[in-house]
């Protein structure tokens, strides 16, 4: 047993290894991030050009994932009574070899991609599940009870499947990465929503309603019905509000026709997508009762920041694009959601100018 426990030991230090060597990402260098009204006005960089990816490397970066789950579910059968010694240290020796060679695949993805982003993601979240699962095995040699490590080894398989099918080009890892974006923006989408829909029914929402614990209190102060001026505010604002939400989620109705060169990376525009559901997500949290009106006018001017860089971003894509259809009917989309957003965010001034003077009087 003093041979497992050291053997466990030393493929965690591989595990560690291997993820602390992944490849970081460096955004500064692909997008300005920080957070400014300025942010519209920076320049965006245009489509960073990478490596084509190497053929065959995503069938194998597949193939493997696959091998990690065989291997995974084999150590999990031979550790249990009667313990084979030797084929434990083996299925070890192969878990740390076939995981490795994963790691080995995102290094070898072209540098500064959408691919590699979701490939690193992937190995990171799978590995740091692997380094729980190896150390339930380790700390469990001795005990009479296998449910914590089967346990676990239903959690490495959820990592596995967590991502879907890897994807095997740029353009694929983008739509995939912005199938995510556009869910978590359609959710505080119908929150904002039903922040309306409940004062309108004059109803609380269930996350609203008095709980058992304590820790739901200061969600219950913040998630109160609204205020008269609180819903007139909200109601005004709704038409912005959408507007972020529709941008958002055209964005991939044109992409994927504007561009398919595979030496171009589009992890810029992925960044940009991500800046608009963070701000969509803050703006619309700043709606609950009671509402700070500097803060609400903070974020969504935040948010227009972030949407305009991401129209600027797809406009980029105009220039040279392939499908010269396509591209005409983006732009028109883009000239009229911009001349819309001028418009309706001249209305939102107005509608906050005129609720601060009605309860002034």
């Amino acid at each position: 047993m003093a041979k497992l426990h050291e053997s466990l030991n030393e493929n965690l230090l591989v595990l560690r290894a291997q993820l602390t060597a992944l490849p970081a990402v460096d955004l500064e260098t692909i997008l300005p991030l920080q957070s400014s009204s300025r942010l519209s006005t920076l320049p965006i960089h245009p489509l960073p050009r990478i490596q084509r990816i190497t053929a065959g490397l995503p069938e194998t970066f597949t193939s493997l994932l696959a091998l990690v789950r065989q291997t995974v579910t084999s150590l999990s059968l031979a550790i249990k009574p009667p313990l084979s010694l030797t084929a434990v240290l083996d299925t070890l020796r192969k878990l740390s070899n076939d995981f490795e060679r994963l790691a080995t695949c995102v290094h070898a993805a072209p540098s500064g991609s959408a691919v590699e982003w979701e490939w690193r993601d992937r190995v990171q979240t799978l590995g740091e599940e692997l380094i729980r699962y190896l150390v339930i095995l380790r700390d469990a040699q001795g005990k009479d009870d296998d449910v914590a490590f089967l346990t676990h080894t239903g959690m490495v398989w959820d990592a596995l499947d967590r991502f879907g099918e890897p994807s095997k080009s740029e353009m694929a890892a983008v739509l995939k990465r912005w199938d995510g974006q556009r869910g978590l923006v359609k959710d505080a989408w119908e929150e904002f929503r039903e922040l309306l829909e409940e004062d309108q029914d004059g109803e609380m929402s269930e996350s609203s309603a008095i709980g058992d614990d304590d820790d739901d209190l200061d969600w219950m102060i913040r998630d109160g019905s609204l205020s008269e001026e609180e819903l007139s505010r909200t109601q005004a604002a709704k038409p912005l509000v959408a507007l972020h939400q529709i941008l958002h989620a055209s964005v991939p109705r044109y992409v994927s026709d504007l561009t398919s060169d595979p030496e171009r990376s589009h992890l810029p525009l992925l960044i940009a997508g991500s800046n608009v559901v963070t701000s969509f997500d803050t703006a619309v949290s700043t709606f609950h009762s009671p509402q700070d009106e500097a803060e609400i006018e903070d974020t969504m001017s935040e948010l227009a920041d972030k949407s305009r860089a991401l129209a600027k971003h797809v406009r980029m894509l105009l220039n040279g694009a392939g499908n010269v259809e396509k591209a005409a009917q983006c732009r028109t989309f883009l000239d009229k959601w911009e001349s819309r957003l001028q418009i309706e965010t001249a209305k939102w001034s107005e509608a906050r100018s005129s609720l601060t003077k009605l309860h002034q009087t």
